[in-house]
């Protein structure tokens, strides 16, 4: 027997801008973690949409899933890309927009590392496209792509929204890898999804908390408190960390940073991830 379905949820009253882990789950949302990305199957992903909304958080989603899903022979393949997507086709996303719920659809990963296309890279146009038939099936949902502006560049998008920049201490001085991808997006268009790979991305200052980590360090707290505080100085529509594990999450240290964390994202403007030019 099928529970009793839930009471409506109240409209969310989002302050801020979203911030948490990827993948956190479903019952932790408050005032720490308001923000995340899932990889939500068709049959859960409106129990996502319902949990994130009663939980006041704003998630992105990726419809297609992971590369191996999307591509043939010859690379990226677009043709499998659309029947990924096509899944949703009919599931009614439309309350979970219009409030603010559903920020965006993470169109696709890494576009251009040829490691994930066969050895091809993929080219801009076939993002647009990509964003493009997004935008045909779910007009005001945010399109957004986890791919360097300078790769983006020299493409006039009319459909894709978002770059998703994510900081890992081997890009060099974080500053530096501001101020080139906050321009680059800018010259665009592209709004902004803010980003730390806390899990893998510390360099030999990290930790050393994964035994399986493929010999990389997760961010210490400090390095978590600085780099955090300093990307959520910049017009970021979403903030999210790469990823969530209970392990790291629940450490005392982390838990502080978290909370001061959470606190300046709540400060800040509240921003969709609609492209900048529209």
């Amino acid at each position: 027997m099928s529970p009793p379905p839930l009471p409506p949820a109240d409209p969310p009253t989002h302050t801020g801008i979203g911030f948490g882990p990827i993948a956190v789950p479903w019952g932790s949302y408050g005032r720490v973690y308001s923000g995340a990305l899932y990889n939500a199957p068709p049959e859960v992903v409106l129990e996502s949409l319902e949990a994130a909304r009663r939980g006041n958080a704003r998630v992105m989603l990726n419809l297609a899933g992971a590369e191996h899903n999307l591509r043939d022979s010859k690379g990226f393949s677009f043709t499998k890309w659309k029947a990924r997507v096509d899944r949703f086709r009919g599931i009614r996303f439309e309350s979970y927009i219009n409030d603010g719920t559903l920020i965006g659809h993470l169109i696709m990963d890494e576009p251009s590392d040829p490691s994930n296309w066969n050895g091809k890279s993929v080219p801009t146009s076939e993002i647009e496209a990509m964003a493009k038939y997004s935008k045909e099936l779910w007009p005001g949902l945010a399109t957004i792509v986890r791919g360097w502006p300078s790769y983006l560049k020299g493409y006039s998008y009319k459909h894709l929204d978002a770059t998703w920049i994510q900081y890992h201490a081997r890009f060099g001085e974080l500053e530096s890898f501001l101020d080139n991808n906050l321009r680059e997006a800018n010259a665009i268009g592209l709004a902004v999804v803010g980003g730390l790979n806390v899990i893998k991305g510390g360099g030999e200052d990290g930790l050393g908390l994964f035994p399986n980590n493929d010999g990389k360090f997760s961010m210490s707290a400090s390095q978590l408190r600085a780099w955090g505080r300093r990307f959520l100085q910049e017009d970021v529509c979403l903030f999210l960390l790469w990823d969530y594990r209970s392990e790291y999450f629940s450490r005392s240290d982390i838990k502080a940073v978290m909370e001061e964390l959470a606190e300046q994202a709540r400060q800040r403007p509240k921003r969709n991830c609609l492209n900048r030019t529209t």
